[in-house]
């Protein structure tokens, strides 16, 4: 059986994610703050750090290369695609 190929432009993609419930929509942490729980945000407030995964949408290649040089773990943590 063999799996056809789906391409996707970035909205689409995102889309789908949120309708599929994968994600929620991109939001900015510096002025948005972390989208968290609850219960997440009052583990925060008491000292614990609740690990709460973000994935960070680039412009373009240039961009995505800049934040990798900056950001070991955005290599080291991409186990997807290679």
């Amino acid at each position: 059986m063999s799996e056809e190929k789906i391409e996707l432009d970035f909205r689409s993609w995102v889309a789908y994610g949120i309708e599929k419930n994968f994600c929620g929509p991109p939001v900015c942490v510096t002025h948005d703050v972390l989208p968290m729980t609850e219960e997440e945000s009052s583990e925060f407030d008491e000292g614990h750090d609740p690990c709460i995964h973000m994935i960070r949408p680039y412009h373009d290649l240039e961009e995505r290369l800049a934040v990798e040089a900056n950001h070991p773990p955005s290599i080291w943590r991409n186990n997807y695609g290679k």
